[in-house]
């Protein structure tokens, strides 16, 4: 089996380490930055620490450009890259890629694989041909932790679940290749908690509204996920954590109802719940923003809060602390 992963930060890099535990030998590495790239191709490891176990050393093949991936003959394409990202990667991978390979792209927060993809193929003439390659892409939400040590060196942080699917037809008019689907599911079910959503807006939207807490907060106070359940937690930070918890129900309860056609949709404490599995399963490690910001590198905070206070001007649903948090993360960070 060959498997290629666009991406080799963190979750890139616990991918595959989990990938190549489940006898995946056949491991494609596909990193555009210069200096974590010349790392991993000397290196042509992952070191590998998983959460429990001893430290593996998994074999990968390291490429600085998708053409230099052996195309015709991959099983699937992992996408493990920024959400910001997403659509310029699927725009650049897809005519690329032969028909019936599955893509599963791993990103926090939404707002990607949409139209912003479908207008990017447009101007580049490459809508008609690549529109049928849209059913071959699908989605995951991963509540697992991860920490990269180094480049070439993860550290696992948190055996979360992992839910995959697709998004809703409307939002970007395709619908699933079955085959590919099938596929998919084989390669997945060789990693444990990995389970197929058939309604995976509901998954994607619960990850949404934990991210949107745990990520800003862990970055602007510069605290691990565990932090979030401390008992230090000021008054001000238990308003602000509160808050973004509660505005983001509501911003779900009426995406529920108003796009969603569904008044049963995100129950409050089936996200309560999430939130505080997730700092509990993932107390040590340091969010995907806290680390993004410890780099001095862009963050998500507009596919994560930025979206939220999208859709809740959309659907005149308040959501002050959001707007509060956003504005902090803005004027606090680059990007």
């Amino acid at each position: 089996m060959a498997m290629a992963i666009i991406g080799g930060g963190a979750m890139g890099s616990l991918w595959a380490g989990l990938l190549g535990l489940a006898g995946v030998a056949d491991l494609w590495v596909v990193e555009k930055d210069q200096e974590r790239y010349g790392v991993m191709q000397e290196l042509g490891n992952i070191c590998f620490h998983p959460v429990l176990g001893e430290t593996r050393k998994i074999p990968i093949t390291v490429v600085n450009q998708m053409e230099a991936l052996p195309l015709s003959r991959l099983d699937s394409v992992i996408l493990a890259v920024k959400a910001y990202q997403v659509d310029t990667v699927l725009a650049e991978l897809l005519p690329l890629l032969p028909a019936g390979i599955p893509v599963l792209c791993l990103a926090n927060g939404a707002g990607f694989g949409g139209e912003s993809l479908l207008t990017l193929w447009q101007q580049q003439g490459r809508l008609a041909p690549c529109l049928p390659k849209l059913g071959q892409v699908f989605f995951a939400v991963s509540f697992q932790g991860a920490y990269l040590v180094n480049p070439g060196e993860v550290s696992a942080r948190g055996e979360g679940a992992v839910y995959w699917g697709s998004l809703p037809p409307a939002s970007h008019g395709y619908v699933e290749s079955e085959a590919s689907k099938k596929v998919l599911a084989e390669i997945l079910s060789l990693l444990p908690m990995c389970f197929y959503a058939e309604n995976f807006v509901d998954e994607m939207w619960r990850k949404l509204l934990v991210n949107s807490v745990i990520n800003p907060l862990t970055a602007l106070w510069q605290i691990p996920n565990g932090g979030l359940a401390s008992h230090d937690l000021t008054g001000e930070q238990r308003r602000w954590k509160e808050g973004l918890l509660a505005e983001g129900i509501a911003v779900a309860h009426g995406y529920g109802r108003e796009v969603l056609g569904r008044e049963d949709f995100l129950p409050a404490a089936t996200v309560t719940e999430a939130l505080a599995e997730t700092i509990a399963a993932t107390a040590e490690n340091y969010s995907s923003m806290y680390q993004d910001t410890a780099y001095h590198r862009k963050t998500e905070i507009d596919y994560l809060n930025g979206y939220l206070l999208k859709w809740g001007k959309c659907l005149g649903v308040s959501t002050p602390c959001h707007q509060e948090v956003y504005q902090q993360m803005k004027a606090t960070f680059s990007g």
